[in-house]
């Protein structure tokens, strides 16, 4: 498995996986580290939208909370997690492909 490296500076606007472009979103824990979310929906493929602390999919409903988990169906798997590194001002998305 070979491993990317994407640098977040400012807004990261997309990244393409498998042919589809989706956004990522970086979120800052409450324990200061980070972790970055693919906002595609688990159900159908759908792009996520971020309204307050939730991630919302406008096709079914489908509702995860800012760790990706589900907490409202039909989706039934979480949303893909990648690991984020801070190394001084930059914060570095780690991608497996």
């Amino acid at each position: 498995m070979k491993r990317r490296e994407f640098i977040v500076k400012g807004c990261l606007s997309g990244i393409a996986l498998a042919g589809s472009c989706f956004l990522l979103t970086v979120i800052k824990k409450n324990d200061g580290n980070f972790h970055a979310l693919l906002m595609k929906c688990t159900h159908k493929g759908s792009e996520l939208n971020q309204k307050g602390i939730e991630l919302v999919c406008p096709s079914h409903g489908s509702i995860f909370n800012l760790e990706g988990n589900v907490i409202h169906a039909p989706a039934k798997q979480g949303l893909k997690t990648y690991p984020v590194s801070v190394k001084k001002s930059e914060i570095i998305v780690h991608l497996l492909t």
